[in-house]
């Protein structure tokens, strides 16, 4: 087995993240009631309504996009560093 490298695992954690992330944003923006469905469908007994005062700007978008995106990278770089670990003490033996 070989290690994996820990910049390219965050970087893909990240970036899939900010993907997903534009497109349920984009999907709450336009059909809210749809969204929450498929999210009451998922979890059972979740109490969601929409609130028509919430309004997404932009610079919400970007500064949610961005911290949703830096978790995801240190998510990544932290799995990447503890698989490359466990594989070096379970290849001593």
């Amino acid at each position: 087995m070989s290690k994996i490298h820990v910049i390219a695992l965050a970087n893909t954690f990240a970036v899939v993240d900010i993907v997903i992330h534009s497109i349920a944003v984009f999907w709450m923006s336009q059909s809210p009631e749809s969204f929450l469905f498929i999210l009451r469908y998922f979890v059972e007994g979740l109490k969601l309504e929409t609130d028509p005062s919430v309004h997404l700007t932009i610079s919400d978008y970007f500064f949610g996009t961005a911290l949703e995106g830096a978790f995801f990278w240190v998510l990544g770089a932290s799995l990447a560093i503890c698989y490359n670990f466990f594989l070096r003490k379970c290849s001593k033996k």
